[in-house]
């Protein structure tokens, strides 16, 4: 997206959903920012910022719209 950030998507039905989601995926370099949410994978020197939306912008555009929005994901 920059030369700092990279993004990741896909799309799951999970067990109990009537359909699939879309999950995009922000990997942070910076380590842990005290951010709200639950770890769901350990990568040292890494935190990910995970939105499951409905929206079909670019992850570029999402990322952007979110944090101007103060939106700070699942995980940070």
């Amino acid at each position: 997206m920059d030369e700092h950030h990279a993004a990741g998507e896909f799309t799951v039905k999970l067990f109990g959903w009537s359909k699939e989601r879309r999950f995009v995926v922000v990997p942070n370099g910076s380590g842990n920012q005290g951010g709200v949410g639950r770890q769901l994978i350990d990568v040292p020197g890494y935190t990910f910022r995970v939105w499951v939306t409905n929206r079909s912008e670019a992850a570029l555009e999402l990322w952007r719209d979110y944090k101007r929005a103060g939106l700070r994901g699942a995980t940070d």
